[in-house]
């Protein structure tokens, strides 16, 4: 029996579709007889099928699945007046949306709905009574309940509430397990680590890797010295650190996870991702403070609470010799193990799948 499913994945950044990556991948081993349409936007998908590549059972469709104009590293992009009649405007665009993709749900006989974290896919499904899967660590309901009305916020939580089910990764906002009473905790998930990649990086380089990856959240034009410290940094795009002892990664690289797995230690702001490939190869983490993002803050204060990161503010950039310091003599707790769960994800998804059932003559 063919397995049709649609995937609706937030353009928001890239990490909702970073961490479908692995996901797709095990289910188009596991499952012969599937079919994948990906739904998400231009740049997304073009990043999606990069590392996923191209397979007969696997469709990708360029479609804007949020607003895109939310937050930008913690900032509003617009003020808020504008940013609710941005809102505003998309919710109105629910309805014709929604009886769009019925349709498509019907011509592809689609059976299942995963949603990470596009609201008015799950509301589609649940109009045309076709299962569906939302799987994520947080909703847009945490980050508008600070700047939006509730009639707006609320439209979301409505959305979320449709699910059949919920997935919910270990590391995630609280509130996620009031929304729906049907979930489920997950453990995480991140892209393959490759080890012979991994100690091909480190026999390049003589001391000990520290990885920094916080982009252009810290919002810094200074240089940033570490000419002279005992490590090597290799630095994502975004931040400007100088030394004889930093590579700068191109932001195309295909397997930042690798370097991350490589380093002794890793200085990043708190994005799911990277939180992610720092927990699945038990690293110790700097992790920057953005307490106007919720969904950082959040994971900042579990982490801690599991002392398994330490929070940095973005003066303390300029001396990374004392964050490299306070991580040596940090003791990271192994009592909350994780593992890359996306064989498990893969497998709940296939069996959420509705059996085809005989008709009773």
């Amino acid at each position: 029996m063919r397995k049709n499913i649609a995937f609706y994945i937030s353009n928001h950044g890239f990490g909702h579709a970073s961490r479908n990556i692995p996901i797709i991948k095990t289910l188009l081993k596991l499952e012969d007889e599937i079919c994948i349409y990906i739904k998400t936007a231009g740049n997304q998908l073009s990043f999606m099928r990069q590392h996923i590549g191209e397979d007969e059972r696997l469709i990708y469709c360029e479609q804007e699945t949020d607003v895109g104009l939310i937050l930008k590293e913690g900032t509003l992009l617009v003020d808020q007046k504008r940013l609710e009649m941005e809102i505003r405007e998309y919710v109105a665009k629910w309805d014709e949306l929604e009886q769009q993709e019925e349709g498509f749900f019907k011509e592809k006989q689609i059976g299942l709905v995963v949603a990470d974290i596009c609201p008015w896919a799950l509301e589609a499904a649940d109009h045309a009574r076709i299962k569906s899967l939302l799987i994520t660590n947080f909703t847009w309901v945490e980050i508008y309940q600070e700047y939006l009305p509730e009639e707006l916020w609320d439209a979301y939580l409505r959305c979320y509430e449709m699910a059949s089910k919920v997935l919910i990764y270990d590391v995630h906002q609280p509130p996620l397990l009031e929304y729906n009473p049907e979930y489920e905790l997950v453990s995480l998930v991140c892209r393959e680590f490759c080890q012979e990649k991994v100690e091909e990086i480190q026999k390049v380089y003589k001391k000990p890797l520290v990885y920094v990856s916080v982009g252009m959240s810290a919002d810094l034009e200074e240089e940033i010295d570490v000419g002279g410290l005992p490590y090597h940094f290799i630095v994502t795009p975004g931040l400007k650190v100088r030394g004889e002892n930093v590579t700068n990664l191109p932001p195309n690289t295909k397997d930042a996870q690798n370097y991350v797995a490589a380093c002794t230690y890793v200085i990043s702001k708190a994005g799911w991702s990277t939180v992610a490939e720092i927990l699945l190869s038990n690293k110790k983490a700097a992790l920057l403070k953005r307490d106007t993002v919720a969904e950082d803050r959040i994971t900042i204060e579990t982490l801690k609470n599991r002392e398994q990161c330490i929070e940095i503010e973005t003066k303390e950039l300029f001396h990374m010799d004392k964050i490299l310091e306070k991580l040596e003599q940090f003791h990271f707790s192994y009592e909350h193990e994780y593992h890359n769960d996306d064989y498990e994800i893969a497998k709940k998804i296939l069996f959420a799948y509705p059996e085809r059932r005989r008709r009773v003559r």
